[in-house]
């Protein structure tokens, strides 16, 4: 609606139409106020406009392991809610050929984040989860030897599509640590 006057000779209409105006219910806008509101509305698309996409549709060729289709996204959505909640406990990536094994295998997933692949839908989620799981630190005095063996074993499991095996030995390390937290022994240690 309008809220400048506006003279029926300024509009160039008919007295009968600029009655009708006056009546209408329906708001009005001069030329002013039509730029402003063009304006205002122009500014507001680019503010808070996203560009058009289409929603990832779950390839039924998808697998992981034993999962399949819908299954593999559910699951790996299933298995990042679980290790967000997790204390960090990630050992640095080993060199040699284990440590380069991690990478081309997240490449390879990384590589799959494209319009008509297979992972596409799943992809980030599984390289979100990937150092979650496999570099995960044995136990609190693991060396380095310790963790290249265990990122090999568990590099296995990943491409078997093991992942509920691989969560369940990050739940039971996350779990160890959580009991040493508040152990009796160690309180006492800690004030004595």
């Amino acid at each position: 609606m309008c809220h400048f006057w506006n003279h029926q000779t300024c509009l160039n209409i008919s007295v009968t139409e600029y009655k009708s105006l006056g009546e209408s219910q329906e708001g009005y806008l001069c030329g002013r106020c039509k730029k402003d509101s063009e304006r205002d509305q122009e500014k507001e698309s680019k503010q808070c406009s996203f560009p058009a996409y289409e929603s990832v549709k779950v390839s039924p060729l998808l697998t992981v392991g034993s999962w399949k289709g819908e299954d593999v996204l559910v699951k790996c959505n299933e298995i990042y809610n679980e290790i967000i909640q997790w204390r960090r406990n990630l050992f640095k990536l080993p060199s040699g050929a284990t440590g380069k094994a991690f990478i081309e295998e997240m490449t390879r997933i990384a590589k799959n984040f494209g319009p008509g692949n297979t992972l596409e839908s799943v992809c980030l989620t599984l390289m979100m989860i990937m150092p979650a799981l496999l570099l995960q630190k044995p136990s609190k005095r693991s060396k380095t030897v310790d963790h290249n063996a265990a990122l090999k074993r568990r590099m296995g499991l990943w491409q078997e599509g093991k992942l509920t095996e691989l969560v369940r030995e990050g739940k039971e390390i996350q779990r160890r640590m959580e009991k040493r937290k508040y152990e009796k022994e160690h309180i006492e240690k800690v004030f004595n």
